[in-house]
């Protein structure tokens, strides 16, 4: 009996090394997969005021209102970080790409930086080879 408690006790010490093997390619557990989708989550949910996700247009100075429409299973690894993706749309129904990156900090998972409509870098990162799709 104790050295079945034993050896449960330091499986978990065994698996983790053996589950961030496994992460270093293009594969993630359904784990991580969950914690970085509820990160991306807290994110847009700390950011959005009275309903909507509020950006501002750099280009202009307008504030543009966005409204989350769908998350996607796209998953990018690019180094130690990944980054999801996210379609909003605007107040006018228009459809807006949405970039989130993040990095484990302390066992969790934190949103680093949001692009707003601009993917042409992800998407240079991607042919070059810098950033890869997750399965």
């Amino acid at each position: 009996m104790i050295r079945r408690r034993a050896a449960l006790a330091v499986l978990p010490l065994l698996l983790s090394p053996l589950a961030r093997a496994a992460e270093a390619g293009d594969r993630i557990s359904t784990e991580t997969r969950v914690q970085l989708q509820a990160a991306m989550q807290l994110q847009i949910d700390r950011s959005t005021v009275a309903g909507s996700y509020p950006v501002v247009d750099l280009g202009t100075g307008r504030l543009r209102n966005l409204h989350p429409a769908a998350g996607h299973p796209m998953m990018l690894r690019l180094g130690e970080a990944f980054v999801l993706c996210a379609d909003f749309r605007d107040d006018a129904g228009v459809p807006v790409n949405v970039d989130f990156y993040l990095a484990r900090r302390q066992g969790r998972f934190a949103v680093f930086q949001v692009e707003i409509a601009n993917r042409g870098p992800l998407d240079a990162l991607l042919k070059s080879g810098v950033a890869r799709m997750l399965e």
